[in-house]
């Protein structure tokens, strides 16, 4: 009794385990491999490798089974009927698998060029890429195979995973936490599978207040795997008062393609904090009309249009950098401390690019968002806002002699001056005359694209 169940057990042990994941895998037959040019030892070489790459991927029928298949196929079709397409078509009867492989290899030799072209047959579709190598020894070719197969395999996974998407709408991150009249958010939306037709989607704010931009995104065929971006904000306004939990629901409002007529919305959930906290801040500029980013990122109004000077700002706590953008100038950036709730007036002065300073721009587009990965330095606040100009000029020869200096200080627009003239000559009777003054002026430069001074001294 103890014999039988000690070769019960061993029987039990050494039985082969079941083939779950070898069943999971697709049915694949490989051609024997076409070559033209090539030594038969190096055609081998690739069959095998072709071979040890599609067996991680599928299940492939044995070679003899193979070749006597494709005996049978072409015995079977008359000669005007035994075309390639109808052969394969024959042979995936017979073998009863979808997928073919073949392998094609041409060598030139004067020319030192190899070309290999992997063709997969399914169903009815066939799919053919190539690789060419150039002067290529035996370990590039095998390079190149494995490139070439590659390529192949990872469109086919690629096409499986389209085909199998269903109906719609993404969007990234599910969540945003926002300010009023602060820095906006950002969401990522996209449609989740391929579309036969254009797909609208509009965007609204549960309950009322938030704004977007833009409020409405297009897909249509040619771009609908590349998610698209909206900007979410919260205006300073009487619509919202306090720190509410609101949603951003994301809908379709025009369906051409009619899976998804009927696909639900995507919902984001925003937490907007009110801002008793924050501080107000107001921020000139010469020549105004100059863009704001608040740490990188654009600031809007209610109606989504980018925010420029002069502008009074909410800030929330903390330390932030402010840039202020205008095309045909040099970007300005102030460093702002918000603790306390009344931060007064920042004046900043922009210069004019070189290069640009005679073409003032026609229009203003919005101001454009800094990456996130390069954090923005803070500079010393208003260090623009005076300028100091000092000239030296002198003269002389055997009989005259002269000198004039001047000392100019402006700031913030007002300036005050000082020159000073001394003339010496002598005459040919050796008379000597001498000439000296001195000039205190007072004046005011204004203006935006060209600066104007009056002065009075």
């Amino acid at each position: 009794m103890r014999i039988f169940l000690v070769w019960a057990m061993l029987a039990f042990a050494l039985m082969p385990a079941p083939l779950s994941a070898q069943s999971l895998k697709e049915s694949a037959a490989l051609l024997p491999v076409s070559f033209l040019g090539l030594p038969q030892t190096q055609a081998q070489f690739l069959l095998n490798r072709l071979q040890e790459r599609l067996s991680t991927e599928f299940t492939l029928v044995a070679q003899s089974e193979v070749a006597d298949a494709f005996d049978r196929a072409v015995k079977a079709l008359p000669g005007a009927e035994c075309t390639e397409e109808n052969c394969l078509a024959l042979l995936q009867q017979y073998l009863r698998v979808s997928l073919v492989f073949n392998l094609q290899v041409v060598q030139d030799e004067d020319a030192g060029l190899t070309q290999l072209s992997l063709s997969l047959t399914e169903g009815r579709r066939r799919t053919v890429r190539t690789e060419l190598c150039e002067s290529c020894s035996l370990k590039g070719l095998l390079n190149s195979l494995d490139k070439v197969t590659g390529t192949l395999l990872l469109e086919r996974r690629r096409d499986r995973q389209v085909a199998q998407a269903k109906p719609g709408i993404g969007v990234e991150p599910e969540t945003l936490e926002l300010r009023e009249g602060g820095v906006s958010g950002t969401l990522a939306v996209s449609v989740q599978s391929p579309l036969g037709g254009k797909v609208v989607l509009g965007l609204e704010s549960d309950p009322a207040g938030l704004g977007f931009q833009p409020s409405r995104l297009e897909f249509d065929p040619s771009n609908w795997s590349e998610p698209q971006t909206v900007e979410v904000f919260a205006p300073d306004d009487e619509a919202i008062t306090g720190t509410q939990e609101m949603q951003v629901r994301i809908l379709v409002v025009e369906a051409g393609d009619m899976n998804y007529g009927f696909v639900d919305p995507s919902n984001v959930g925003v937490m907007v904090l009110e801002d008793d906290e924050q501080g107000r801040l107001e921020v000139l500029s010469r020549p105004d009309e100059a863009g704001l980013l608040l740490d990188g990122h654009a600031l809007r109004d209610g109606r989504g249009a980018p925010r420029t000077t002069p502008a009074i700002l909410a800030l929330p706590p903390g330390t932030h950098t402010l840039t202020l953008k205008r095309p045909g100038y040099k970007s300005e950036r102030i460093t702002v401390q918000v603790n306390r709730t009344n931060l007064g007036t920042r004046s900043v002065v922009l210069h004019p690019v070189p290069s640009a300073a005679s073409k003032p721009p026609k229009s203003l587009p919005a101001p454009q968002e800094a990456p996130a990965s390069t954090p923005e330095k803070p500079e010393a606040p208003d260090s623009q806002d005076y300028r100091l100009r000092a000239l030296y000029g002198s003269f002389s020869s055997k009989k005259t002699s002269a000198s004039q200096s001047a000392l100019h200080l402006e700031w913030q627009g007002f300036g005050l001056g000082l020159s000073s003239l001394s003339y010496q000559h002598t005459s040919a009777s050796e008379n000597r005359y001498s000439l000296s003054g001195r000039h205190l002026d007072l004046s005011y430069t204004f203006g935006k694209g060209w600066f104007y001074t009056l002065g009075l001294g």
